[in-house]
């Protein structure tokens, strides 16, 4: 699959090497991001056509003598140096690498970097006297890349961890945005379908990886995609999410899992999640899933406390394989994948439309002209709106709902709702007002001014 997007993240890796080039000094960038979100792909590809030493090496999966001998070998090569150093030690060799830059910039980079200190215990102590005493006479640009988030927050965000205060810029890398997604998925399925988008997103997320797997053999057709989940060729994707829960969790990953089931069956308020999780105070689970933005607290649009906020999966790969693979393990592996999809088919629409609700939300957000966006529900579960978009400048708000069938949109009682709405926020009511539904068809569109989609 080609490249697609990252255009601001490859710009910010650029500048820092440029700085380096400037100051004729080092600098630490951490590049972090869930599992196969794509980040070894980004870091290569915003160097490939840079004229730059570029030293990429990969640390897990090998033992450190073996990792020792490929990497000093490497720098022998590209440096042609007559003889290798006799250093034995992983912090060592960044200060021979460091050294070797003093005249000539060196692109750094170590993928999956928290497995460093597991090869080299005291790793990190040694990497800050390291790069303490060189960082002013070398010019390394040194990329710290990692998918365990936990292991990320530890070693570079505790106060008491060497390298605290260390790097000179954190890049977070998410899943693509909703215009990258449509943009894969027609690139690959030119007759590319609302429905066929809409299950795209519900079952990648937007990440990468996953967007990668289904892409040759599917080209994002909707019963396609279901027949690689559950079929022969779908077992790489059906393990991603174990392995992605287990690395982050370790030894209590089984106590997230039932969080996070408990979420896609609905039981949204705290309340209801510690129903579920017998005998464990669910609220420290509940933070850090949070902190690693697997799930998000959302309260209705404009309120003014938290006491009716709910949690909502964040991302959307787990919420799908949660609610459809997990529990169908047993039947898959017995070669009853084509009945696990006609088992699962009649689930899917109510499950989608909530899906539909989050890709308009979120691309309303990211098309740069809203202020905020949100849904929005009264205290009784009277009324619900999926989708509320307030622009500050102009003052405008926009209603809308998400149906999979658009005949099925009522404006009428969507007006009906806003005017609740407005009841307990009157601070709107003398904006601009927009009221629209919002299709699976509308999601091949790119978003263009809501005045000409929508009715005041």
């Amino acid at each position: 699959m080609k490249f697609y997007g990252r255009t601001e993240e490859i710009a910010a890796l650029q500048k820092h090497l440029d700085l380096v080039k400037e100051t004729a000094a080092s600098r630490m960038v951490v590049v972090y991001g869930r599992r196969r979100v794509g980040k070894t792909t980004l870091v290569n590809e915003a160097f490939r056509n840079v004229d730059v030493t570029y030293l990429y090496f990969f640390v897990a999966g090998s033992g450190k003598e073996e990792l020792m001998a490929r990497w000093k070998a490497k720098i022998v090569e590209v440096f042609g140096l007559k003889r290798e150093s006799n250093i034995s030690s992983l912090a060592d060799f960044i200060a021979w690498v460091m050294e070797l830059s003093e005249h000539r910039p060196v692109v750094l980079v170590f993928d999956e970097c928290q497995e460093l200190e597991k090869h080299e215990p005291g790793f990190y102590s040694a990497l800050q006297n390291i790069w303490d005493q060189n960082k002013n006479t070398s010019q390394t640009l040194l990329i710290l890349s990692g998918s365990v988030l936990s292991a990320i927050k530890k070693i570079f965000g505790d106060h008491s961890e060497p390298l605290f205060g260390r790097p000179d810029d954190f890049q977070r890398i998410s899943a693509f945005p909703v215009s990258v997604i449509r943009e894969i998925a027609q690139d690959f399925n030119p007759e590319l379908s609302g429905m066929d988008l809409l299950l795209t997103y519900a079952a990648t997320g937007g990440v990468a990886r996953y967007l990668e797997l289904l892409a040759p053999t599917t080209q994002f057709r909707y019963d396609d995609i279901l027949n690689f989940i559950f079929g022969r060729m779908g077992g790489t994707y059906r393990d991603e999410a174990d392995i992605y829960l287990n690395n982050e969790f370790r030894a209590e990953s089984h106590i997230y899992q039932i969080i996070l089931w408990a979420i896609a069956q609905g039981r949204t308020k705290r309340s209801e999640i510690q129903d579920v999780v017998k005998n464990t105070n669910v609220s420290p689970y509940l933070q850090r899933l949070e902190i690693f933005g697997l799930i998000k607290r959302i309260e209705p649009f404009g309120s003014r406390t938290e006491t009716k906020h709910r949690f909502e999966i964040n991302d959307l790969f787990l919420k799908f394989w949660r609610l459809f693979v997990m529990g169908n393990f047993d039947d898959i592996n017995q070669n009853q994948g084509a009945r696990v999809v006609r088992r699962i088919t009649p689930l899917l629409p109510e499950y989608l439309g909530h899906v539909l609700e989050q890709w308009f939300r979120q691309e309303l957000l990211e098309s740069g002209r809203w202020d905020a966006v949100g849904a929005w529900w009264n205290r009784k579960g009277e009324h619900e709106i999926d989708l509320i978009a307030v622009d500050e400048i102009d003052k405008r708000i926009l209603f809308g709902e998400a149906k999979l069938d658009p005949k099925k949109f009522n404006e009428i009682k969507l007006r009906m709702k806003a005017e609740a709405f407005l009841q307990v926020n009157p601070q709107y009511r003398s904006w601009s007002m927009f009221f629209r539904g919002f299709s699976p068809e509308d999601m091949l569109k790119e978003t263009p001014s809501i005045e000409e989609r929508a009715s005041q």
